[in-house]
């Protein structure tokens, strides 16, 4: 995901003519979503903008460059970290940096997920495992599928099959379930899973509760 400033600057202005007017309308009603979205993105310190050739970098409020434009996309950042890529139109190629431009995770990634609880799930060739701050695996990169941490698990696919690790990629729910539902995470002790063709709740011991 990127956020092109100029034109979320002249959706702000359009919104604020129409809202003038009073105009009910639903194109007021998605206006007034984007100019959130917009007071969420100036909040804060860095902002993603992009040159005349189309690649990403980031600027501060006072518009000054922090780091320049050489992204095919960029994140918003999430904390100190933010997600940037390249594209040629074949491979995606991504990784992060800190909010000095320095890339902390190297951009060999297809894919990736945000940092949670210091770790950000990533994707290779198919392939998922998890990195930490410092850029290291972590986790290797043997899953199928994986979600985000949280209360120090996360979900991770193998074999077709769901279950739970934690932080040091110790199995701590066996991989059994078809699929995870709701958060697709843990919330205040339990997460949603699908075993055959139910759904239900379980707690970080694996326990179904009723």
């Amino acid at each position: 995901m990127y956020i092109n400033t100029h034109q979320l600057s002249v959706t702000l202005e359009s919104h604020q003519h129409r809202h003038v007017s009073k105009m009910k309308t639903k194109t007021n009603i998605i206006t007034c979503i984007l100019c959130l979205l917009t007071t969420a993105v100036f909040a804060q310190d860095l902002i993603p903008f992009n040159d005349k050739n189309g690649k990403f970098g980031y600027i501060d409020r006072t518009g000054r460059v922090i780091v320049a434009p050489k992204y095919t996309y960029v994140e918003v950042f999430d904390g100190d970290f933010a997600e940037v890529g390249v594209n040629n139109g074949l491979n995606n190629k991504c990784g992060f940096i800190d909010r000095t431009g320095k890339i902390v995770v190297p951009l060999k990634y297809n894919a990736a997920g945000p940092f949670s609880q210091g770790l950000a799930w990533v994707q290779r060739k198919h392939k998922y495992g998890f990195v930490n701050q410092k850029g290291e695996e972590q986790i290797p990169l043997i899953f199928q599928d994986a979600k985000w941490f949280s209360e120090g698990l996360a979900a991770v696919k193998s074999d077709g099959k769901w279950g739970f690790i934690n932080a040091s990629g110790k199995t701590i729910i066996p991989f059994r379930y078809d699929d995870i539902g709701g958060m697709q995470s843990f919330y205040k002790g339990k997460v949603n899973v699908k075993l055959g063709d139910r759904y239900f709740d379980i707690d970080k011991n694996g326990n179904e509760l009723k």
